[in-house]
């Protein structure tokens, strides 16, 4: 709870960083406020489609409201941006 008035501030001069997004996001998640978790995720997603932590922490939020399929899909998500990785 008490990152999120520092998170906010970063965002306030980059509001383009996944990262802030995303830390945001999980600050939410973590506080049960899945719905402000799942828009921080998916702003983070808009920004760089291949966040694996985002793709990860949005499948969590997904798991927690039981969207099970989205969030296999999420985890798929993850896999092949390794796999594109690796190559």
């Amino acid at each position: 709870m008490s990152a999120i008035p520092y998170i906010k501030q970063a965002m306030q001069a980059n509001q383009t960083s996944d990262l802030f997004h995303n830390s945001l996001g999980e600050c939410y998640r973590v506080l049960g406020r899945l719905a402000e978790a799942k828009f921080q995720f998916e702003i983070a997603l808009e920004l760089n489609p291949d966040n694996p932590s985002a793709l990860f922490n949005l499948g969590l939020t997904l798991q927690a409201t039981k969207n099970w399929e989205a969030a296999i899909e999420k985890y798929r998500h993850i896999e092949r941006v390794r796999c594109e990785e690796r190559k």
